[in-house]
């Protein structure tokens, strides 16, 4: 069972005649209560308002259950309790003192206990398992309500037919009349005051004047058609005994009206007024049970309006369901046109499984020279221009299988988008395809495209000018030097007396000097013939150990308080390769990891075995290379931008060269550092050496030696 903190959320229009919390704590649903008890109780006592008195015949119709649960249905459940009390006071007043027949007061007690008690399990059936107050808006909703307040009246019943056979009574008489008048009421004056209260806020008055005029034709239909069956006897009008109660049915028409043009408020209040008029006659002997003993009347009477109440109340929900239902999907409907046919530049199209058009729609029919009805009816083939049906046919296969396809289409100077995906349309497969005119965005990401490529190209060629200018101005450094000591000490020894020592020191000088400007030269054609792809690779069974000792041992004298190492696997396998060129990676990565490590430290060089592979690396304690120049230090006439760096004078072709020889071995080349901490170059090569080896040929040699 649910606390009033779980209880639906009711809507603004609801909570109206005691719907809602702060309108319970006022006096408004007490006085309802008190008011429907009144006129409930004036309508018995009065002899259903043209009868005679009923004396022990069973009550045809019990109103003022139908009164309390409708209050208790529409108020908080923290206030039934007062309502119960206040409602059993009242009853148990009535039938000491207002009751026509002397009752014992114990059976007036017990007896009223089961007024009491019915409502109340109605009520807390139906907050079990519905919103409440009910609004009878679907067949499942009358259902339970028809369910629950049958269970509730048959527990009030045997509570009251008990005490009546305490009290003498038969139990069978007492039980059927104490449920039938019970459940009566509770099925057809209930929903009338739900609805009733249901409407406080909206127009109760049908809002055209067809149906004003419609709802009043109904009214006066009932009543004349009631007057006429159950106001006079059948004997008035000549009908046979047989046939009498065939008069019964002439109301069901007019009933059916009600139901299917006004919906579950409309059923209800036709049902209540047939109930009221149609009881004081049959308790007078009035109406078509002909023969039939006034019990017996009231009996078949409560049958008659129950059979026909209930099927009627259900078929009113369902056509108010399906009305709903057809109201929103048309509304639904509506709003989707609005949309396709307001798409702009675009279309939207349905599709079956023979690849016909089931709708079109949007404004960008006519740009692909299109009509609706050049589309609706026909297949891909017959809608479209050849060139796009071609591109549609094998998506719209696609999307009947439940596959989703999006490509843009062109067709004259347009772009479209195409969406093609599967959709839910009756029982069939069935495809949607949204097309949009994309032409304007895709010139604007083209124009985006080729502004941000040049913008790219131009930053590359800035960058590139900018390593030229520096490689300029580095070998242009390189080169003055050892111009300037060969042509001093060539001027000396030309001009100068000098004696065979100093000759022989100038000489030596002058071959040092031309030396460096030689390996300057080879530096550059070497990583210009690398570059080139057309180096002719010496391939034999290289040991990596003897390369590296040697290159540690041309390296020593160069250093300055460093300390060499080497960290060669023992079990190191031969790798086949170009001695002269693996000897270059060595030498270049040493001499780099000497000239940046201007205070000296340890300098390591390693290899190892990585399953086909050699790894060689290089470690140093020197300055260290930034993070963002980790790649950039392998590109020609790139140098890293910082003091320290500008300080130690190179030409910057080592490292270029060191990654065109591993890559042109089948491996890679690749650096690891941190500024102030040194850095670890690596080389990889595959032992098995380069998968091919492409020859020199004759005009390139030419072109680079």
């Amino acid at each position: 069972m649910r606390t009033m903190s779980e209880q639906p959320h009711v809507p603004a229009h609801r909570a109206a005649w005691g719907m809602s919390a702060d309108l319970a704590s006022t006096a408004l649903p007490t006085f309802w209560l008190l008011f429907g008890l009144f006129v409930s109780l004036a309508y018995g006592h009065i002899g259903f308002v043209f009868s005679v008195v009923l004396g022990d015949l069973p009550y045809p119709f019990f109103p003022v259950q139908g009164v309390i649960l409708a209050v208790l249905l529409m108020t908080p459940a923290r206030h039934w309790g007062w309502y119960l009390a206040l409602y059993y006071v009242i009853q148990v007043l009535d039938g000491l003192w207002l009751s026509p027949f002397p009752l014992q007061t114990w059976y007036v007690l017990v007896s009223n206990v089961a007024n009491v008690l019915e409502p109340l399990v109605g009520a807390l059936l139906l907050r079990r398992w519905m919103s409440l107050p009910p609004r009878f808006t679907h067949l499942r909703e009358a259902v339970i309500y028809i369910g629950c307040v049958a269970l509730a009246s048959a527990v009030g019943a045997a509570w009251g037919s008990t005490t009546r056979v305490i009290a003498g009574f038969e139990f069978w008489p007492a039980l059927r009349g104490w449920f039938l008048a019970d459940v009566l009421a509770s099925l057809v004056l209930t929903p009338t005051i739900l609805l009733c209260a249901d409407r406080a806020r909206r127009p109760v008055w049908p809002t055209s004047n067809k149906r004003a005029v419609e709802a009043g034709l109904l009214i006066l239909g009932l009543v004349v058609v009631e007057a006429l069956v159950f106001g006079t006897h059948p004997g008035t009008y000549g009908a046979e005994s047989a046939a009498a109660p065939a008069l019964l049915y002439l109301p069901v028409p007019l009933l059916v009206w009600a139901a299917v043009r006004f919906g579950p408020f409309g059923i209800a209040c036709a049902l209540s007024l047939t109930t009221i008029l149609a009881i004081p006659g049959v308790v007078n002997g009035l109406g078509p049970f002909v023969e039939a003993s006034i019990p017996d009347s009231i009996f078949q009477l409560q049958l008659f309006l129950l059979g026909v109440g209930v099927p009627l109340f259900c078929l009113a929900t369902v056509v108010h369901e399906h009305r709903e239902a057809r109201a929103d999907l048309q509304q639904s409907e509506a709003r989707y046109r609005a949309v396709v046919s307001n798409l702009p530049q675009g279309i939207v199209l349905l599709f079956d499984s023979e690849l016909c058009h089931l709708f079109v729609d949007g404004q960008g029919l006519p740009a692909l020279g299109l009509a609706h009805a050049s589309i609706e009816g026909k297949d891909v083939f017959e809608a479209f221009p050849p060139e796009i049906a071609s591109a549609l046919a094998p998506c719209y296969r696609a999307a009947l299988r439940g596959e989703q396809t999006a490509f843009d289409l062109h067709h004259g100077s347009h772009t479209y988008r195409a969406d093609i995906q599967p959709v839910r349309y009756g029982d069939e497969a069935t495809g949607m395809v949204v097309m949009q005119d994309v032409t304007e965005q895709r010139r604007a990401q083209a124009l985006a495209v080729s502004e941000a490529a040049l913008r790219e190209t131009n930053e590359q060629l800035e960058a590139v000018s900018r390593a030229k200018s520096d490689f300029l101005s580095i070998v242009s450094h390189e080169v003055r030097t050892p111009l300037g000591s060969i042509r001093g000490f060539s001027e000396m020894l030309r001009d100068d007396d000098l004696g065979p020592e100093e000759r022989s020191e100038y000489a030596g000088l002058i071959n040092a000097e031309a030396q460096r400007l030689g390996r300057l030269v080879e530096d550059l054609l070497d990583l210009d013939r690398l570059e080139s792809g057309w180096v002719d690779l010496r391939l034999d069974l290289v040991d990596l150990r003897e390369i590296v000792m040697a290159a540690l041992e041309q390296a020593a004298p160069t250093t300055n308080g460093h300390v060499l190492r080497s960290a060669v696997e023992p079990s190191l396998p031969r790798l086949r390769g170009d001695p002269d060129k693996l000897a270059q990676i060595v030498g270049n990565l040493v001499a780099n990891a000497v000239k940046y490590s201007p205070h000296g430290g340890a300098i390591t060089v390693g290899a190892s075995r990585e399953d086909e592979k050699v790894h060689l690396w290089v470690q140093d304690e020197g300055i260290g290379i930034p993070a963002s120049m980790l790649e950039t230090v392998f590109d020609r006439y790139t140098r890293v931008e910082s003091a320290e760096h500008r300080a130690i004078k190179g030409t910057g072709l080592g490292l270029p060269i060191v990654r065109q020889i591993a890559e042109l071995h089948g491996g890679r080349a690749w650096a690891e550092s941190q500024p102030g901490l040194g850095s670890r170059f690596h080389v990889t090569l595959p032992i098995a050496g380069p998968p091919e080896s492409k020859p020199i040929r004759d005009q390139d040699r030419l072109r680079i030696e």
